[in-house]
């Protein structure tokens, strides 16, 4: 009963500076997450739905609605949505592939 103790005890000790070093790692601050999402940067062209909500299209074409509130943004369900023009904006595996109005032209 001692010899199984004594060596129980050898055993917690030797196994404790592996827990504290684990126990660190654990501690430790994790690396940099990806950037949450936002709102789309440059080259991008919005566009105003007949509901009056607002769809950004960016340089990749891919279409997003964002919040108003927090500028969160989602993209933009598959289907087809009437714009304010009377046209139609068509949306497919999240990107704008009919429908998009003319950029203005540079001046």
């Amino acid at each position: 009963m001692k010899r199984t103790l004594a060596l129980a005890a050898v055993a917690l000790l030797a196994a404790a500076p592996i827990a504290h070093a684990i126990a660190a790692d654990e501690t430790a601050p994790a690396p940099a997450a990806a950037p949450a999402a936002t709102a789309p940067a440059a080259a991008t062209t919005d566009v105003t739905l007949a509901d009056g909500s607002k769809v950004v299209v960016d340089a990749e074409g891919m279409a997003w609605t964002v919040d108003a509130t927090t500028g969160a943004k989602a993209a933009k369900a598959d289907g087809e949505y009437k714009l304010t023009d009377g046209s139609t904006l068509k949306i497919e595996g999240g990107k704008a592939v009919s429908g998009m109005p003319a950029a203005p032209a540079a001046k």
